[in-house]
């Protein structure tokens, strides 16, 4: 089974792509509640 490099690297890139929005959100979340403010 041979999966193309830029495949990979296209299915790479979209998952860190939300995986960092799910942590921004995560962090601002944990940010909020440590302000107080929300």
């Amino acid at each position: 089974m041979s999966v193309d490099a830029k495949t990979i690297a296209k299915v790479l890139d979209g998952q860190i792509a939300i995986d960092k929005r799910t942590l921004q959100r995560y962090f601002s979340c944990l940010n909020l509640g440590k302000t107080g403010r929300g």
